[in-house]
């Protein structure tokens, strides 16, 4: 049924092949960092019987906040199937594929896996995926950088389209605000704003790193610490909420002009960004940030706000697209966009990775490396 609602996000998995195993970071149940489980003989996963799909060996997996807040929250296993493989983005090696298609043993490829409807995931040994949703890997980096930008590269571009449509593609020039640059969308965002859409870029951060978003081409960095956002962001034509919620009153405020009002403009929050640790989805289908009356709340005033105001309102949930990770391949390729990673570690450090992260204030992004064995 959630198949059919949206084949996206709950694509066909594949299937356990008893015969071989791998080593693999599990989860059997919800709460803190000592439900993820690490097992060198997990069943991998192999293709279905139809044989469509490509069996990737994993090189890296990174690590997202998406992954911390699955980990916590209680999902029922209708939409969340447990136990649980961890994780989405990957880069790998193809070891084997559709014989028509395009991918080749060989290949070194990236991509995210589904977040939803499958109980293999990205921390381990292995993957199989739909050709659809796997792109090859930009040649320009390593294996493990590469394996930092699925998930965020869909996010930014997804982010963005409806204002490239809006400007005709043409956005050289026009002022955007991304919050937290710093982080793991924030260092992606920043780069395909300032250097592939040729925008005047503003963010916050901690001046420990305004010299590295500096270097990635933002124009202007402000201290979070010692200003609000209303009383130094005027008349901008774009607001990259990655830290939605707590935000979007305030650029939604007329009295605040933080958005110009003589011409259209966007604000785009991602569905995903945080609101309150400590409320709960009741119903156990997605993390508090993406429950149901809050997806509902923000494609209503999506429409509303598309029809009846200058400020478009765009509510972002990322998917897997082939299209979008080609795009990143090819700014990867050109020097446009690199890779911003805090850290490398080992797949048996999941449980750091993850205490890390929910700290906060990573740079970047964080790295398992789960074979390391293989060509990066």
């Amino acid at each position: 049924m959630l198949r059919f609602l949206s084949p996206s996000r709950f694509p066909r998995p594949p299937i356990i092949d008893e015969c071989n195993t791998m080593s693999a970071i599990v989860i059997k149940s919800h709460g803190a960092v000592d439900v993820l489980e690490y097992d060198e003989k997990w069943p991998c996963p192999k293709p279905r019987n139809d044989n469509s799909q490509v069996i990737i060996d994993i090189i890296a997996a990174g690590v997202n906040p998406v992954d911390v807040k699955m980990r916590k929250n209680i999902i029922s296993n209708i939409v969340y199937p447990k136990p649980k493989i961890i994780g989405s983005d990957f880069s790998g090696i193809v070891i084997n594929a559709p014989k028509t298609g395009e991918f080749k043993v060989g290949d070194k490829v990236y991509g995210m896996l589904p977040l939803l409807g499958s109980p293999f995931g990205s921390y381990c040994g292995r993957c199989c995926i739909d050709p659809e949703i796997l792109a090859k890997a930009p040649t320009t980096i390593t294996m493990i950088e590469a394996a930092s930008l699925p998930l965020v590269s869909c996010t930014v571009i997804q982010a963005l389209k409806p204002v490239i449509e809006q400007y005709n593609g043409n956005c050289k020039g026009k002022k955007v605000f991304i919050s937290c640059g710093s982080g793991g969308v924030g260092v992606i965002a920043i780069q395909y704003c300032a250097k592939v859409l040729q925008m005047n870029v503003t963010t916050t951060a901690s001046t420990r790193n305004f010299d590295l978003l500096y270097s990635l081409g933002a124009s202007t960095c402000i201290d979070y610490h010692t200003n609000k956002i209303e009383e130094v962001i005027k008349d901008f034509d774009v607001f990259f909420d990655t830290m939605g919620y707590n935000n979007e009153k305030l650029v939604l405020n007329k009295n605040y002009s933080i958005l110009r009002n003589d011409i259209v403009t966007h604000y785009i929050r991602i569905a995903s960004s945080p609101y309150n640790s400590n409320e709960k989805d009741f119903l156990h289908l997605a993390i508090p940030e993406a429950r149901v009356d809050r997806v509902a709340t923000g494609f209503m005033k999506q429409f509303y706000h598309n029809i009846f105001s200058k400020i478009k309102y765009h509510f972002v949930f990322v998917v897997p697209n082939k299209l979008h990770l080609e795009e990143m391949t090819n700014h990867v390729n050109n020097g446009l966009v690199k890779c911003v990673i805090q850290e490398k570690m080992k797949l048996v450090d999941a449980r750091r990775a993850h205490t890390i992260l929910e700290d906060g204030h990573v740079t970047g992004k964080l790295v398992l490396v789960v074979n390391d064995h293989i060509d990066s």
